[in-house]
């Protein structure tokens, strides 16, 4: 299996070290150890789906013009990373023993430098088209595609990425046969060749004459603006700092700027980095890059200026604080909007803000008590609007469930395509197992436990429900009138915990004007913060569980389908359920149904707690007792399933 592989060409020194890794060096080396890699996720891949020979695109990430360079291959499949075990090496880490490693590598060898390589903005822009470009009709419809399925255009982040075949040889084609320069541009006044040979030096491509900067001769800078397509042009070279912080080039669109933030966010906070000593300022430079660069005026500030001419002027005195991204990225970020869609409720926190600072006073009068209140006309204004945005609520909220019906369809079929009959056991649990991997993965993203739990239980009942309502009316009956029990129970819980929360708030509110000491008035501010969490992840989970209900019932009411497909759909979707609530975190057994937030006096009480409750032991693994037969008919079943994801795959693809 190909794969697409990132390093960053431009020098940057961690402690005291270039990390530097650019097409030259890897051409100079031949054979070098892909170390450094502390994903998750990006482990996983080479310590366990690396093959020797398996073919890779060497991609140039973090620069100026991000993409493809050189095509290499799988020297030495996945063994520990020892570059972990160095404390002076820039990526140790200190919990990775030699005797248990956390983190693995690879060998990799270079073959050859692509001729014409296939920037990012190519790649993104052949992503978009709806038919096949004439200059670049030698990768066929097909590779076209593939193209719009690679995950570098639909999630990019991992810096280890799969790559289909198709892919793959479109990606090489075009590197190696040009032509499609005249597709896009790197900058308005960018030197006329784009795609000058990189057999000599990468440095080559885009290299501006000794008189000239990347945005063109001096004085001839235009001031730049946003582009018709929405994205914006960069000015001078040095003014691409904000840019590469969040690994953007400089014709991204502001849409790009929000997802790359959403991105690092979650990754440098530095609740989750607190072995880095330079969390705090790594976090620090993201939210300053987004804050430029997510508001075009102070955007165009910043092309035009850079940061030292300028566009330090322009950035914000106070933070950019925007609700909906602080959701965004508290409860899940972007790798579960496939499960639960982005979260609304930020939104209409932004939106009710906003609304407030939008009110005309005009509209209001004061009224007997001495109070304003709104006038006739006012109060049809306020009425129309409230309208409008409740109509466009309710459109968002189907277009929400539609995408979601449409994203777990296509993972129920997984199973329903494989298994052979109504009760395949062994499909079942290939099946169960495919999404407990998943969701493992899942749940070291912020309260992915919490929200796995959530999602798992509502697959479940809607699941019981349609399977019971199939079988026995009755019964049907019931579990919808237990789900329906739960719901209300949840809604009392969250307004009951929201009324808690306006105590605790009332009591901060009276003991700062009791002259309560410093130490009272700081546990009960921490106090008021965990309450505030109880209350927004109940507001959170209401929310998530009703969207799943509605995409669940989409899914398992489609009148076009046979009976007999949809309890397929049900069952299929009891095991997803199942697979998500085995889920827990390390060293814990149960969620509790909040998320937790840390205070001083919470991480108290959760050390004076470790003093008493051991975590229970792991119970052993049973052994294996499967018969030579089963362990036949077990490898059919799994064949059989892969056979039917490839197909399905295949399928979503659009190839025959």
């Amino acid at each position: 299996m190909p794969w697409l592989m990132k390093a960053e060409p431009d020098s940057r020194i961690v402690k005291g070290k270039d990390v530097k890794f650019s097409v030259d060096d890897f051409e100079r080396i031949g054979v070098s150890h892909w170390d450094g890699v502390r994903n998750h996720e990006a482990k996983k891949i080479m310590r366990e789906r690396m093959k020797l020979g398996d073919k890779v695109l060497f991609y140039h990430s973090n620069c100026k013009m991000p993409g493809v360079f050189a095509v290499a291959e799988i020297a030495k499949e996945g063994y520990p990373d020892f570059t972990a075990w160095d404390p002076d090496h820039p990526y140790f880490d200190p919990k990775s023993k030699r005797d248990s490693p956390t983190w693995f590598m690879v060998d990799v060898r270079f073959n050859r430098r692509l001729h014409y390589p296939p920037t990012l903005a190519l790649i993104k822009h052949l992503a978009t088209l709806s038919n096949l470009p004439k200059e670049v009709s030698y990768i066929g419809d097909h590779g076209l595609e593939a193209i719009k399925n690679m995950p570098l255009v639909n999630r990019g982040r991992l810096s280890v990425q799969p790559v289909d075949d198709a892919a793959y040889n479109a990606i090489v084609e075009l590197g190696t046969k040009g032509g499609w320069d005249s597709l896009v541009s790197v900058s308005r006044n960018a030197p006329k060749s784009r795609q000058t040979k990189a057999s000599d030096s990468s440095s080559e491509i885009a290299k501006p004459k000794d008189n000239e900067t990347l945005e063109g001769k001096p004085h001839e800078r235009d001031k730049l603006l946003p582009g018709e397509d929405g994205t914006f042009e960069s000015g001078q070279g040095q003014h691409l700092a904000y840019y590469d912080v969040l690994g953007l080039d400089s014709q991204c669109t502001t849409e790009d700027v929000k997802k790359a933030y959403r991105r690092l966010a979650i990754k440098l906070h530095p609740d989750k980095n607190r072995d880095d000593p330079d969390a705090e300022e790594k976090f620090k430079e993201i939210s300053v890059a987004y804050q430029v660069l997510s508001d075009p005026e102070l955007r165009h500030k910043y092309n035009e200026f850079g940061q030292k001419n300028g566009g330090g002027m322009s950035e914000p005195a106070g933070g950019f604080h925007d609700p909906e991204e602080v959701f965004g990225k508290m409860f899940g970020g972007d790798r579960f909007e496939v499960l639960i869609g982005n979260i609304s409720i930020g939104k209409d926190m932004k939106e009710a803000f906003q609304q407030q600072h939008e009110e005309d006073p005009n509209d209001f009068t004061i009224g007997p008590n001495g109070r304003p209140v709104l006038t006739p006309a006012g109060a049809q204004k306020k009425w129309s609007r409230e309208k409008k945005v409740a109509e466009e609520k309710a459109r968002q909220r189907q277009a929400r469930v539609d995408q979601l019906a449409t994203n777990l369809i296509n993972k129920l079929n997984i199973y329903t395509e494989a298994a052979k009959g109504l009760h395949d056991e062994m499909v079942g649990a290939s099946f169960k197992e495919i999404c407990r991997l998943e969701a493992d993965d899942l749940k070291d993203e912020n309260y992915g436990v919490e929200l796995l739990h959530a999602i798992g239980k509502t697959y479940q009942a809607k699941s019981t429900q349609h399977l019971a309502s199939s079988q026995f009316a009755p019964l049907g009956w019931f579990h919808g009138a237990k789900s329906s029990f739960s719901v209300v129970s949840d809604t009392v819980s969250t307004l009951r915990s929201a009324m808690e929360l306006k105590v605790v708030f009332e009591r901060l509110q009276k003991a700062e004007q009791s002259g309560m000491s410093a130490d009272e008035l700081r546990k009960l501010e921490e106090q008021a913060a965990e309450q505030g969490m109880r209350t927004m992840w109940k507001g959170v989970k209401l929310e998530v569980e009703s969207v799943i209900r509605d995409t669940c019932e989409k899914v398992l009411s489609d009148s076009t389908l046979p009976k007999e497909k949809l309890h397929l759909r049900a069952v299929a979707l009891g095991l997803m359920g199942e697979a998500f609530l085995t889920i827990h975190k390390e060293g814990e057994t149960h969620q509790e149904d909040f998320v937790r937030v840390e205070t001083p006096a919470s991480k108290q009480r959760e050390a004076s707690n470790a003093t008493t409750q051991a975590p229970p032991p792991i119970p052993p693994r049973p052994e294996d007792t499967t018969t030579a037969t089963r362990d036949a008919q077990q490898k059919e079943k799994e064949e059989t399933l892969k056979a039917a994801y490839r197909a399905y795959e295949s399928k979503r693809r659009g190839n025959p």
